[in-house]
């Protein structure tokens, strides 16, 4: 996965408008140590119930979203 995300992410960052000073590799890492955590928690899950279903991870998609949303448009209120 470590070399997936900059490759799905790169050319988007490149397209979208970034605040000066923010470079997209600084925000492909950010999305990198992201989804290794969410990895990492999904692999939690699975050691402790093998036979765990798609729709257990949901909580977990869901958290990794907001997170995006947060990468994406930060925490200050505008």
């Amino acid at each position: 996965m470590t070399t997936s995300v900059p490759d799905m992410v790169g050319p988007v960052l490149q397209r979208m408008p970034l605040r000066a000073g923010v470079t997209a590799e600084t925000i492909s890492n950010m999305i990198l140590m992201l989804s290794n955590a969410i990895g990492e928690q999904a692999k939690v899950m699975v050691r402790a119930n093998p036979q765990i279903k798609i729709e257990d991870f949901d909580p977990v998609v869901d958290q990794a979203v907001q997170y995006m949303d947060v990468l994406e448009h930060g925490f200050l209120a505008e």
